[in-house]
Protein backbone atom coordinates (compact mmCIF):
# COMPACT_ATOMS: atom_id res chain seq x y z
CA UNK A 1 0.00 0.00 0.00
CA UNK A 2 3.36 2.64 -0.56
CA UNK A 3 2.40 5.42 -2.71
CA UNK A 4 4.11 5.20 -6.21
CA UNK A 5 5.69 8.40 -6.43
CA UNK A 6 5.83 12.05 -5.91
CA UNK A 7 6.92 14.89 -8.83
CA UNK A 8 7.88 18.08 -7.71
CA UNK A 9 6.68 20.98 -10.53
CA UNK A 10 7.67 24.38 -10.90
CA UNK A 11 8.04 26.33 -13.79
CA UNK A 12 11.68 25.67 -15.27
CA UNK A 13 12.73 22.41 -13.09
CA UNK A 14 15.52 24.72 -11.62
CA UNK A 15 14.70 26.22 -8.30
CA UNK A 16 12.12 25.53 -6.35
CA UNK A 17 11.05 22.37 -7.41
CA UNK A 18 15.09 21.13 -7.43
CA UNK A 19 15.59 22.63 -4.05
CA UNK A 20 12.63 20.55 -2.66
CA UNK A 21 13.61 17.75 -4.69
CA UNK A 22 17.02 17.54 -2.73
CA UNK A 23 15.48 18.11 0.56
CA UNK A 24 13.31 15.38 0.34
CA UNK A 25 16.08 12.58 -0.67
CA UNK A 26 17.98 13.71 2.36
CA UNK A 27 14.81 13.07 4.29
CA UNK A 28 14.64 9.72 2.63
CA UNK A 29 11.91 9.92 0.41
CA UNK A 30 12.48 7.44 -2.94
CA UNK A 31 10.21 7.78 -6.27
CA UNK A 32 10.74 11.48 -6.63
CA UNK A 33 11.03 13.09 -9.94
CA UNK A 34 10.62 17.03 -10.54
CA UNK A 35 9.59 18.74 -13.58
CA UNK A 36 8.76 22.42 -15.53
CA UNK A 37 5.55 23.29 -17.11
CA UNK A 38 7.24 26.17 -19.06
CA UNK A 39 7.96 25.94 -23.10
CA UNK A 40 11.53 26.49 -22.12
CA UNK A 41 13.84 26.39 -19.11
CA UNK A 42 14.22 30.04 -18.67
CA UNK A 43 16.83 32.06 -16.23
CA UNK A 44 17.57 35.51 -15.48
CA UNK A 45 19.84 36.96 -18.08
CA UNK A 46 22.22 40.26 -17.99
CA UNK A 47 19.01 41.96 -18.26
CA UNK A 48 15.11 41.50 -17.45
CA UNK A 49 14.58 41.38 -21.27
CA UNK A 50 17.11 39.22 -21.88
CA UNK A 51 16.04 35.86 -20.37
CA UNK A 52 18.51 32.90 -21.16
CA UNK A 53 16.79 30.19 -22.73
CA UNK A 54 17.38 26.57 -23.27
CA UNK A 55 15.80 23.55 -24.30
CA UNK A 56 14.56 20.90 -21.56
CA UNK A 57 16.69 18.49 -21.12
CA UNK A 58 19.56 20.30 -21.83
CA UNK A 59 22.72 19.13 -18.76
CA UNK A 60 22.41 21.38 -15.98
CA UNK A 61 26.72 20.79 -16.17
CA UNK A 62 26.07 22.47 -19.36
CA UNK A 63 24.03 25.19 -18.67
CA UNK A 64 26.64 26.31 -15.88
CA UNK A 65 29.23 25.94 -18.30
CA UNK A 66 27.68 28.23 -20.60
CA UNK A 67 26.96 30.70 -17.88
CA UNK A 68 30.52 30.78 -16.94
CA UNK A 69 31.69 31.21 -20.60
CA UNK A 70 29.10 34.34 -20.50
CA UNK A 71 29.90 35.68 -17.07
CA UNK A 72 31.49 33.66 -14.35
CA UNK A 73 31.44 36.52 -12.32
CA UNK A 74 27.72 37.40 -12.55
CA UNK A 75 25.98 34.41 -12.49
CA UNK A 76 27.93 33.29 -9.51
CA UNK A 77 26.94 36.92 -7.60
CA UNK A 78 23.58 35.72 -8.78
CA UNK A 79 24.04 32.38 -7.22
CA UNK A 80 23.25 30.55 -10.77
CA UNK A 81 26.20 28.77 -10.70
CA UNK A 82 25.44 27.25 -6.95
CA UNK A 83 22.12 26.45 -8.14
CA UNK A 84 23.12 24.58 -11.25
CA UNK A 85 25.45 22.83 -8.62
CA UNK A 86 23.03 21.84 -5.96
CA UNK A 87 20.69 20.77 -9.70
CA UNK A 88 23.35 17.96 -10.70
CA UNK A 89 23.83 16.72 -7.29
CA UNK A 90 20.38 15.26 -7.84
CA UNK A 91 19.80 14.32 -11.08
CA UNK A 92 21.34 15.23 -14.58
CA UNK A 93 18.98 17.83 -16.52
CA UNK A 94 15.60 19.66 -16.04
CA UNK A 95 12.57 17.89 -17.35
CA UNK A 96 9.42 18.99 -18.85
CA UNK A 97 5.93 17.59 -16.83
CA UNK A 98 3.97 17.56 -20.28
CA UNK A 99 6.64 15.46 -22.14
CA UNK A 100 6.55 13.12 -19.09
CA UNK A 101 4.88 9.41 -19.02
CA UNK A 102 5.04 8.55 -15.50
CA UNK A 103 2.30 8.16 -13.09
CA UNK A 104 2.10 9.67 -9.72
CA UNK A 105 0.15 9.24 -6.22
CA UNK A 106 0.72 13.24 -5.44
CA UNK A 107 2.07 16.23 -7.66
CA UNK A 108 3.14 19.52 -5.87
CA UNK A 109 2.93 22.98 -8.17
CA UNK A 110 4.93 25.92 -6.57
CA UNK A 111 3.03 28.19 -7.93
CA UNK A 112 -0.93 28.69 -8.88
CA UNK A 113 -0.06 29.21 -12.63
CA UNK A 114 1.73 25.89 -12.53
CA UNK A 115 -0.96 24.40 -10.52
CA UNK A 116 -3.50 25.62 -13.59
CA UNK A 117 -1.59 24.03 -16.13
CA UNK A 118 -1.23 20.66 -14.44
CA UNK A 119 -5.09 21.09 -13.58
CA UNK A 120 -6.21 21.57 -17.31
CA UNK A 121 -3.53 18.92 -18.24
CA UNK A 122 -5.61 16.48 -16.66
CA UNK A 123 -9.20 17.91 -17.78
CA UNK A 124 -7.82 18.00 -21.12
CA UNK A 125 -6.68 14.36 -21.55
CA UNK A 126 -9.22 11.16 -21.10
CA UNK A 127 -8.85 8.57 -18.21
CA UNK A 128 -7.41 5.69 -19.46
CA UNK A 129 -6.99 3.65 -16.44
CA UNK A 130 -8.75 5.61 -13.58
CA UNK A 131 -5.72 6.21 -11.09
CA UNK A 132 -6.36 9.36 -8.96
CA UNK A 133 -3.88 11.24 -8.72
CA UNK A 134 -3.97 14.06 -5.84
CA UNK A 135 -2.36 17.79 -6.88
CA UNK A 136 -1.46 19.96 -4.42
CA UNK A 137 -0.84 23.70 -4.93
CA UNK A 138 1.54 26.03 -2.45
CA UNK A 139 2.69 29.39 -3.76
CA UNK A 140 6.75 30.21 -3.16
CA UNK A 141 8.34 33.06 -4.80
CA UNK A 142 10.80 31.87 -7.23
CA UNK A 143 14.35 32.99 -5.03
CA UNK A 144 16.72 30.96 -3.80
CA UNK A 145 15.90 32.04 -0.12
CA UNK A 146 12.31 31.67 -0.51
CA UNK A 147 12.47 27.87 -2.16
CA UNK A 148 14.29 26.78 0.77
CA UNK A 149 11.44 27.59 2.58
CA UNK A 150 9.30 26.79 0.40
CA UNK A 151 10.73 22.94 0.52
CA UNK A 152 10.01 22.49 3.83
CA UNK A 153 6.56 23.59 4.10
CA UNK A 154 6.16 21.03 1.59
CA UNK A 155 8.15 18.58 3.69
CA UNK A 156 5.87 18.86 6.31
CA UNK A 157 2.80 18.87 4.16
CA UNK A 158 3.64 15.74 2.63
CA UNK A 159 4.31 14.06 5.98
CA UNK A 160 0.73 14.84 7.03
CA UNK A 161 -0.40 14.15 3.76
CA UNK A 162 1.16 10.53 3.00
CA UNK A 163 0.57 9.40 6.11
CA UNK A 164 -3.53 10.26 5.11
CA UNK A 165 -3.25 8.46 1.58
CA UNK A 166 -1.25 5.29 2.59
CA UNK A 167 -4.15 5.20 5.35
CA UNK A 168 -6.74 5.58 2.64
CA UNK A 169 -5.12 2.87 0.19
CA UNK A 170 -5.11 0.39 3.16
CA UNK A 171 -8.75 1.10 4.13
CA UNK A 172 -9.86 0.84 0.70
CA UNK A 173 -8.01 -2.55 0.13
CA UNK A 174 -8.80 -3.86 3.46
CA UNK A 175 -12.89 -2.44 2.27
CA UNK A 176 -12.54 -4.34 -1.34
CA UNK A 177 -11.52 -7.51 0.42
CA UNK A 178 -14.33 -7.61 2.55
CA UNK A 179 -16.88 -7.41 -0.54
CA UNK A 180 -14.76 -9.90 -2.05
CA UNK A 181 -15.64 -12.13 1.20
CA UNK A 182 -18.96 -11.34 2.23
CA UNK A 183 -20.11 -11.05 -1.67
CA UNK A 184 -21.96 -7.86 -0.87
CA UNK A 185 -22.87 -5.62 -4.04
CA UNK A 186 -19.53 -3.60 -5.43
CA UNK A 187 -21.30 -0.41 -5.00
CA UNK A 188 -22.23 -0.84 -1.21
CA UNK A 189 -21.15 2.43 0.38
CA UNK A 190 -18.65 2.89 -2.18
CA UNK A 191 -20.42 6.75 -2.02
CA UNK A 192 -20.45 7.06 1.35
CA UNK A 193 -16.47 6.18 1.48
CA UNK A 194 -15.37 8.87 -0.96
CA UNK A 195 -17.69 11.82 0.86
CA UNK A 196 -15.43 10.80 3.80
CA UNK A 197 -12.19 10.96 2.45
CA UNK A 198 -13.02 13.96 0.78
CA UNK A 199 -13.75 15.50 4.31
CA UNK A 200 -10.72 13.90 5.94
CA UNK A 201 -8.51 15.16 3.20
CA UNK A 202 -10.37 18.76 3.71
CA UNK A 203 -9.13 18.08 7.42
CA UNK A 204 -5.61 17.30 6.93
CA UNK A 205 -5.11 20.81 4.41
CA UNK A 206 -6.68 22.67 7.33
CA UNK A 207 -4.57 21.19 9.69
CA UNK A 208 -1.62 22.25 8.17
CA UNK A 209 -2.96 25.77 7.36
CA UNK A 210 -4.08 26.64 10.33
CA UNK A 211 -0.31 25.45 11.93
CA UNK A 212 2.06 26.58 9.17
CA UNK A 213 -0.43 29.13 7.99
CA UNK A 214 0.04 28.87 4.46
CA UNK A 215 -2.60 28.24 1.63
CA UNK A 216 -2.62 24.87 -0.25
CA UNK A 217 -5.12 24.35 -3.27
CA UNK A 218 -5.95 20.89 -4.45
CA UNK A 219 -7.56 18.83 -6.84
CA UNK A 220 -7.68 15.33 -8.27
CA UNK A 221 -6.85 14.51 -11.54
CA UNK A 222 -7.22 10.43 -13.64
CA UNK A 223 -4.57 9.01 -15.66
Amino acid sequence: ASLQGIALVCASNQNRSMECHKLLLSKGYTNLSSYGTNTRVKLPGPSIDQPLIYDFGTPYAVIADDLRSKDVELYTQRGLIKMLERNMSVKLAPERFQDSTKQFDIIVAFEERVFDIIAEFFNERPSVVGKPVFVFGLNVVDTPESAVYGAIDIYNFLQLVCLFLVALRLHFVTFLWLLFLISLPHNYKIEATEDQWVDQLDDVISEFQVTYGKDIFFSVGFY
